[in-house]
């Protein structure tokens, strides 16, 4: 009788860890697919009074919308409760941006998967100016 249980124990446990890993493969494979090309619906281009120079930030709003909009869409078929955080920044100092545009952000995300597990994971963006060619 206690080979059944443990029998039947075993083959639930081994469901959950399945169903489990299987979740969060595909929750980490589409997090990780946030690219740049969702953040750049955010980005902002300001002309500065430098002839030829530009501001480049992240408006703050709209990255919190375009990355809601896109983890609850890319989600909706391995988890409906998640959690997102967001952690705006500067690039050059690392200090935390408390203005309406920032040039950096960190997305953390955290989704329940099972009883016992659950994902955690951060993403950082930068917008960093780079060298132009003329």
């Amino acid at each position: 009788m206690a080979n059944i249980f443990i029998s039947i124990f075993l083959l639930i446990s081994s469901f959950e860890l399945f169903v489990g890993t299987f979740q969060m493969n595909g929750i980490q494979r589409n997090f990780y697919s946030l690219n740049r090309g969702v953040l750049e619906q955010a980005v902002v281009i300001e002309p500065t009074a430098i002839k030829g120079e530009y501001n480049v930030n992240y408006d703050v709003y709209k990255v919190k919308e375009v990355v809601v909009d896109y983890l609850t869409y890319t989600l909706e078929s391995y988890t409906n409760n998640f959690e997102v955080g967001f952690h705006f920044y500067f690039v050059s100092s690392k200090k935390t941006c408390a203005l309406d545009k920032c040039d950096a952000v960190r997305i953390s995300l955290h989704a329940p998967v099972t009883l016992f597990q659950s994902y955690d994971n951060a993403l950082s963006f930068e917008l960093v100016k780079g060298i132009q060619y003329e």
